[in-house]
C-alpha cells in the first residue's frame, strides 16, 4: 500500500530526482492513518522497518526522529530515530513502555554526517530484534512481549515527532514498513539494489506500507 504525505511547512524541503531533502525543522505526515501496517504487525508479532537516508548532522538528538509511527515524544507504535551518533529504534509491545522502551541501539559513532546508509530494523514474532547497516547486522537484543497494544489512530510522521519537536535533517531515498521481519539475506539483497530501486523489496508483500521518492 503506498500513502500520500503532506508536509507542514513545505518550504523546509525540497524535492529533487530520487529523493526528498529535509532542510529545516518539518513534520512530514501521512493524509490517513496508517492502520493497515498497524493491523499486520498486530497478527504477524513482527516488523521490518527500512530507510535509506543520507545524514545531514551527526549530532541530532532526541532521538531525532527520521520515520515514527506515535502520538507524541511519550507515546508511540514505534520509532527509528537518529541519537547523535547512533541508531536507535523504539517499539511498543504490552511488555515495553508506552514510549517503546528499552530501545535497540546500535554503537555509538557507526552515523558519520554527509554519508548515505541504508538502516534496516527487525523484530521477529520471537522477540529477537536486529539493526542492519549497509547490508550487515550491527546490533541484536530481544524484545519482549507482543504489540498487542498498539493504537490504531496513529499517522506515519517523517522528519519529527508527531506533536512534539524532535526534528530529522537529511535526506530520504527510501521508507518502507512491512508487517513481516526481512531474512539477513533479503536485507543484503535490498542494499544491494541500491538506494533508487522503487519499493526496495525482493518478493512481493501485501502488508507494505511504502513511501520511494
Amino acid at each position: 500500500m503506498r500513502t500520500c504525505i503532506i508536509a507542514v511547512r513545505p518550504s523546509a524541503v525540497q524535492w529533487r530526482s530520487g529523493s526528498l531533502v529535509v532542510r529545516a525543522p518539518v513534520r512530514i505526515r501521512s493524509t490517513r492513518r496508517a492502520t493497515k501496517i498497524i493491523d499486520a504487525v498486530v497478527r504477524s508479532h513482527s516488523i521490518t522497518i527500512e530507510a535509506w537516508v543520507g545524514i545531514a548532522d551527526a549530532k541530532q538528538e532526541g532521538p531525532a526522529r527520521i520515520v515514527t509511527l506515535s502520538l507524541n515524544g511519550r507515546q508511540r507504535n514505534f520509532t527509528l530515530g537518529q541519537d547523535g551518533g547512533e541508531f536507535d529504534v523504539r517499539f511498543l509491545t504490552n511488555k515495553t513502555s508506552r514510549n517503546g522502551q528499552p530501545s535497540t541501539h546500535t554503537r555509538k559513532g557507526v552515523i558519520r554526517p554527509n554519508r548515505l546508509y541504508h538502516v534496516v530494523y527487525t523484530r521477529q514474532k520471537s522477540g529477537r530484534a536486529r539493526i542492519y547497516i549497509n547490508g550487515k547486522s550491527v546490533a541484536s537484543r530481544r524484545v519482549v512481549g507482543k504489540p498487542s497494544n498498539w493504537f490504531r489512530s496513529y499517522n506515519l510522521i517523517l522528519a519529527n515527532e508527531n506533536r512534539d519537536s524532535r526534528p530529522w535533517r537529511g535526506t530520504y531515498h527510501l521508507v518502507a514498513v512491512y508487517g513481516t521481519s526481512l531474512t539477513a539475506g533479503e536485507v543484503k539483497r535490498n542494499f544491494a539494489a541500491g538506494a533508487n530501486v522503487a519499493g526496495g523489496v525482493t518478493r512481493s508483500r501485501p502488508s507494505k506500507l511504502a513511501l520511494d521518492f
